[in-house]
């Protein structure tokens, strides 16, 4: 695909060498001019030598220059002549010279100003083509005569410059010096995203990057999605500052008429003797998805068209005899791009991030995994049928860390400083955060973070896209810290809360579950809901409808409005989620709170639990209720960390699985259900739940409101009697009990007995027997007061002769007021419900 419009074009310029080294420029030349070198005795390895010729920025008409900074160039490196192209295009050309000159070709028809690349210190450059549709790349030594076998090292997707503790620990210091290790001057290529994210990169927007990309020595690139995180502009900033062209062949920005990002066409490499053709091919599936960019303001060509053309024109115009294609699409989509006859060789993808080789035929595909931990050595054997050869090389502990890039990865490691570090809780099972897992099913990584979403803003649905957890692996049983935090979840996503009818929700289901079993960023963690799918159906019908439950088990109403929280980015419309667009917001992105932060705050909340930190202030945090800076027992061991599996998301004619909690409530449920199906509004009171760990658990008390009723109140249980509340009790209690007597066979043993007697006595509002129960000191009283889930089911049950009793006996005057803060249950139960004096009198006290 062309690049239409008039463009400027920076091109580089070579000075005769002033070390009295023979002038090997010649005009019109061809094939890269440098003087032949013996390597067959000793082949060039990429070094960087401590005293570089210098490089100027020059205007070509000899005007005033605009740009006058000097920066270094390696001793060795190619250096590049300009060479005029038919059709006005510019490509450089090498020579072997030492003091360069940068000089913009200024075409005063472009109306478009000029952006000026930033430059530092320390930029080195092979290529300084920009907004070109080609770009030419030269191996360092020009042999006698073509090599047999072409060697190329590749990887992709990129992110943490710091090493990690289990094996293979990567690092961009030992990813260099594994680099520079391979002798025969290799080609090296890139496929995509190393900007973000990571939390570095949230700090630096990817400029830790820049040393190290160009440290490596890359030859060629593809943009990936990640680079387009802080915006196009920064981008363009940030490939300026590298030495190699970045490619962008099949997406043209509609408002500066040229590639997108200043990417170029194609790349022609003449490489030991050899023509070596390079394009770079993305999908249309992440373009769309990009926050920093509107879709229509792009012009996107299917890879396979865009792929033959230019295959074509590299054979047929440039005379290139191998065509690799740097991807940056998934595996479903470089499959097909495999299977395709349109002259593609090789296929280097990037994108997922696990290691792959699919062959076809003669041509092979390679994905190199993920973040400095693993690299391809990639042999093209052109003696043999052009035949190919692939080896994975893992960056593991033994390999030396390069001195340079560990003393600049140590320089921005420090701006991240001592909070990083910062222990956070402890993890007392293991988080699945692989894409392989959270992209395609349920994951209690997944359902850690979506049940957080939902309790901190009291919404009846979480969404979260699992493209937004993007650590990739599991983190082990033990310490949770900053950084663990940050590695899950890099990005600032602010979230918000939308109305959603049943309908609109079941149409959000769809769209998560389109794409499997890809693993497609746009498949959803969910809380507050649970489903069933079926792969084998057409996209749009997957969803089983009939197993579509909210709170557990109460069938989704498809005309009843539920409340939604999830990030502002999918409530856009953006990752296919069009439906959420048109959604009523309740919360907007401006108001709503941080997604990094509420978790966050929700492991300080625990640390309070814990006792291991005060609360200052008095104000919730989470789950968090402070009382009097006493611990219960019941706190304690609900601030333990240990997010399951439930069954949320499940294929259709596996078992379904259910929840501990939902196993509890199972018969309160047949009070709830009926009033549902005429038209309930449901909400979630995380704050005072019966299962104050539910945001560990998953689950929050279930508050009902029955609207339009004579008599109904917001968040209060309508239902048929006292006899069924004791029956729903009895019924509760036996499982509530072997839930938290199997958390941890040393927890203190607690008297079933007394404990159903006063959750009956509650729930039929008799307080003559719980006081009874009280003071016959049979049943810590204090600790289950300090539970609070007690007031809140006497609230619910309307049982007003309990409540008074217990507000009197535990005189919980602080956590009341706080829940009247936050509009709760427990306020309209006694404000406006019970009206007996005593709580009015109380009230007006606080």
């Amino acid at each position: 695909m062309g690049c239409g419009g008039s463009k400027q074009t920076k091109v580089v310029k070579f000075k005769e060498p002033t070390d009295g080294s023979p002038s090997n420029k010649a005009k019109n030349q061809t094939s890269a001019p440098s003087p032949a070198k013996d390597v067959t005795a000793q082949p060039e390895k990429f070094t960087t030598p401590p005293n570089p010729p210098k490089i100027e920025v020059k205007d070509v008409n000899n005007n005033k220059p605009e740009l006058t900074p000097v920066i270094e160039l390696p001793k060795n490196e190619a250096n590049v002549e300009p060479v005029q192209e038919s059709g006005g295009n510019v490509a450089s050309k090498l020579i072997d010279k030492s003091n360069v000159e940068v000089k913009p070709i200024t075409d005063s028809s472009d109306k478009k100003s000029e952006r000026k690349p930033i430059l530092n210190g320390t930029l080195e450059t092979r290529n300084t083509v920009i907004n070109s549709k080609i770009s030419r790349v030269y191996s360092p030594t020009k042999l006698d005569k073509p090599s047999d076998v072409l060697r190329i090292i590749h990887f992709n997707d990129v992110y943490n410059i710091e090493p990690r503790e289990q094996e293979p620990v990567g690092g961009a210091a030992r990813f260099v010096t594994k680099v520079r290790s391979f002798e025969n001057e290799p080609m090296v290529l890139f496929s995509g995203d190393l900007l973000n994210p990571s939390l570095m990169s949230n700090v630096t927007k990817g400029k830790q990057m820049v040393p190290v990309i160009n440290a490596i020595g890359v030859h060629t690139a593809v943009y990936g999605n990640h680079d387009f995180d802080f915006g196009v502009d920064e981008l363009i900033d940030f490939k300026n500052n590298t030495k190699f062209p970045w490619l962008m062949s099949n997406v043209q920005d509609k408002l500066t008429q040229t590639l997108l990002a200043d990417g170029v066409e194609k790349v022609v490499a003449e490489w030991h003797g050899h023509k070596i053709g390079i394009i770079g091919l993305v999908e249309k599936e992440w373009l769309v998805t990009l926050s920093a960019l509107d879709a229509d303001d792009i012009e996107y060509t299917d890879f396979i068209d865009s792929g033959r053309a230019l295959a074509t024109s590299l054979r047929e115009e440039e005379g290139c005899e191998y065509i690799i294609a740097l991807t940056h699409m998934r595996v479903p989509n470089d499959t097909r791009l495999l299977e395709a006859d349109i002259g593609i060789d090789l296929i280097l993808g990037g994108h997922d991030h696990h290691y792959e080789v699919k062959e076809h035929g003669n041509k092979v595909l390679v994905k190199s995994g993920t973040d400095f931990r693993e690299l391809s050595e990639i042999t093209i054997d052109f003696a043999n049928g052009n035949k190919v050869k692939t080896k994975r090389h893992e960056i593991n502990a033994d390999i030396e860390e390069n001195e340079e890039i560990k003393k600049e990865c140590e320089k921005y490691m420090v701006i991240l400083g001592q909070k990083m570090e910062e222990e956070l809780g402890l993890m007392h099972v293991d988080l699945d955060g692989r894409f392989s897992t959270v992209r395609t099913k349920e994951s209690n990584l997944g359902n850690f973070i979506t049940d957080i979403m939902r309790a901190a803003t009291q919404t009846d649905i979480a969404f979260l896209n699992s493209g937004s957890l993007r650590s990739d692996c599991i983190r082990p049983t033990g310490p949770f810290k900053m950084k663990d935090l940050v590695s899950v979840l890099p990005m600032v996503d602010m979230l918000v809360v939308i109305k959603m009818t049943g309908q609109q929700v079941i149409e959000a289901l769809e769209n998560s579950v389109s794409q499997y079993p890809k693993f497609e960023g746009r498949f959803l963690q969910v809380s507050g809901i649970r489903f069933a799918f079926d792969p084998d159906q057409p996209e749009g019908e997957r969803v089983v409808k009939d197993t579509v439950m909210v709170h557990d088990n109460i069938p989704i109403n498809l005309e009843y409005e539920y409340k939604v929280v999830t990030k502002e980015y999918l409530a856009r419309g953006k990752d296919g989620f069009d439906v959420l667009k048109d959604c009523p917001v309740l919360v907007d992105a401006e108001n709503g709170p941080v997604l990094l932060s509420i978790v966050e705050n929700h492991f300080e909340s625990i640390r309070i639990y814990k006792g291991k930190r005060k609360s200052v202030s008095g104000h919730r945090q989470s789950i968090t209720v402070k009382h009097d800076e006493q611990q219960t027992f019941m706190e304690k061991q609900r601030s333990r960390l240990s997010p399951q599996v439930e069954g949320r998301i499940r294929l259709k004619g596996d078992p379904e699985v259910l929840s501990p909690t939902f196993v509890r409530r199972k018969s309160k449920l047949r009070a709830i259900t009926p009033a549902l199906n005429q038209g309930v509004s449901t909400g979630t009171l995380g704050a005072i739940s019966e299962d104050e760990g539910g945001v560990q658990s998953g689950e929050s008390i279930v508050i009902q409101s029955v609207e339009g009723g004579e008599n109904a109140e917001p968040g209060v249980v309508a239902v048929d009697s006292k006899e069924e509340m004791a029956e729903e009790v009895d019924d509760e209690d036996d499982s509530d009990i072997e839930s938290v007597m199997t958390h941890d066979d040393n927890l203190e043993q607690i008297n079933d007995d007394d404990r159903m007697r006063m959750w009956e006595a509650v729930g039929i509002d008799d307080a003559d027997k719980l006081s009874e129960i009280v003071h016959g000191r049979t049943l810590d009283f204090k600790f289950w007061i300090m539970e609070k889930t007690i007031l809140h089911y006497a609230a619910q049950h309307n049982s007003v002769k309990c409540l008074e009793y217990l507000l009197k006996e535990s005189n919980l005057k602080v956590d009341v007021r706080d829940q009247i803060l936050k509009s709760s249950a427990l306020y309209y139960a006694s404000e406006k419900i019970f009206r007996c004096s005593y709580i009015k009198t109380f009230i007006k006290f606080i």
